[in-house]
């Protein structure tokens, strides 16, 4: 199977992890290109022969990212919609969603050989109310709206299935799936939920009322989140981190179960809660 190498992630301890991993990738005779993108290329010019391809027209083999789970994150969108299997190589800190790393690389062979583990992860689709052909992202993680500034509150109105659910007023809200629930979600209060759960998880931010906490709902619901009035600030709407644009006083965004799913690659031997275990540093009895 093709490998394309995505190594976007900047850094002198990069640069020596694409040298080693394209090394690597050579003496197992494995067939591989290199995304053409600057940051990936940089410091490459000493390798020879080294096939390069724009990520746009890659839409067969797989790709392996280099980085952390932020460098992933930034492929979901071309690999879900040509169902292009991802497979991580960590180079972060946490790393939930890049399983394998420098130090040992065989877990990837197994996997070019078909012995690794694959799972498919469900995404989050936003888009306006007002346009609800128009999507504004996709998301592996979750979909969030927050003030623009640190320590400004925001005005949330709820509404699950066009029934009102509640009111609040809080730093930001996070529609996460259960991937994203290692994620922002989990640092804001939200439970930990297996990927193999089909739910979405509904979190707010450092919410002003005690009584709001994160809420799970099946996967067919369609959200809809509405902001109240700005006053001497502004809201962003990010996705998976990436902020995509600014929503006025009193707009309205609908969240809802992407169509497509994206294909994760593991090693053999793959475990989600053992991931967490040694992910969180939770301690043996």
């Amino acid at each position: 199977m093709h490998v394309t190498l995505v190594a976007r992630k900047k850094g002198s301890g990069v640069i020596e992890a694409k040298h080693r991993l394209i090394q690597f990738l050579r003496d197992q005779a494995i067939e591989f290109s290199v995304d053409d993108h600057p940051n990936t290329l940089d410091a490459l010019e000493s390798l020879d022969q080294v096939s390069t391809v724009s990520l746009d027209t890659v839409k067969d083999g797989l790709i392996v990212s280099l980085g952390g789970d932020g460098s992933l994150l930034r492929l979901i969108g071309h690999a879900s919609k040509h169902q292009l299997p991802l497979i991580g190589v960590n180079l972060g800190r946490v790393g939930f969603l890049t399983d394998l790393s420098m130090d040992d690389l065989t877990g990837l062979v197994d996997i070019l050989h078909g012995k690794g583990h694959e799972d498919k992860r469900c995404l989050l689709e936003v888009c306006a109310e007002s346009d609800p052909t128009q999507q504004l992202g996709v998301a592996l993680n979750d979909i969030m709206i927050c003030a623009e500034t640190p320590g400004k509150n925001l005005d949330f109105t709820v509404t699950i299935d066009d029934s009102h659910t509640f009111s609040h007023r809080a730093d930001g809200f996070l529609v996460s799936t259960p991937t994203g629930s290692t994620a922002y979600a989990l640092s804001a209060g939200g439970p930990i939920i297996h990927p193999d759960l089909d739910v979405h998880l509904l979190t707010p931010i450092c919410s002003h009322r005690l009584s709001t906490r994160p809420l799970i709902t099946s996967p067919t619901t369609k959200i809809t989140i509405k902001i109240g009035a700005l006053v001497n600030r502004k809201a962003v709407l990010c996705s998976d981190g990436t902020p995509l644009m600014h929503l006025e006083s009193g707009a309205s965004i609908v969240i809802h179960r992407a169509q497509q799913q994206l294909r994760m690659l593991h090693p053999q031997g793959y475990h989600f809660f053992r991931a967490a275990q040694n992910k969180l540093h939770w301690e043996y009895a």
